[in-house]
C-alpha cells in the first residue's frame, strides 16, 4: 500500500505498509552523487502498529494545518479532511479489487 495525501499547507506525505507495520513518510531531497541531480524520495519518520492510528495522525496533521479562527470552520476543516482520507482510501480498495 502506498497512498499520498496533501495536506493544506501544501506538504505531501506517504502511508504505504510493510509486513511489520505502517509507515508516515515525508518528502526528503538529496543530490544524487553521480549526477548532481536533485533526487525526492519519501523517507519514514512515523510507525504504526495499525492503520486507524496511521489514519489518526494524516488527520492530526490535517487540523494542525487549518487556518481555522473559529469551531465552526475548524469543524469543516475536520469533515474535509475525513473526507479526503475517506476518498483515498476508497480509492486505494478499489484498486487492490482490481
Amino acid at each position: 500500500m502506498k497512498i499520498i495525501f496533501s495536506l493544506k499547507n501544501g506538504e505531501q506525505i506517504q502511508l504505504r505498509s510493510n509486513s511489520m507495520n505502517y509507515e508516515l513518510c515525508c518528502i526528503s531531497r538529496n543530490t544524487d552523487a553521480d549526477s548532481g541531480e536533485l533526487v525526492e524520495s519519501f523517507v519514514p519518520y512515523k510507525y504504526f502498529q495499525s492503520l486507524p492510528q496511521a489514519l489518526s495522525k494524516i488527520l492530526d496533521l490535517e487540523v494542525r494545518a487549518s487556518d481555522a479562527t473559529d469551531l465552526k470552520q475548524l469543524a469543516s476543516d475536520l469533515k474535509t479532511a475525513r473526507a479526503d482520507i475517506m476518498s483515498a482510501w476508497s480509492t486505494s480498495v478499489k484498486e487492490a479489487k482490481r
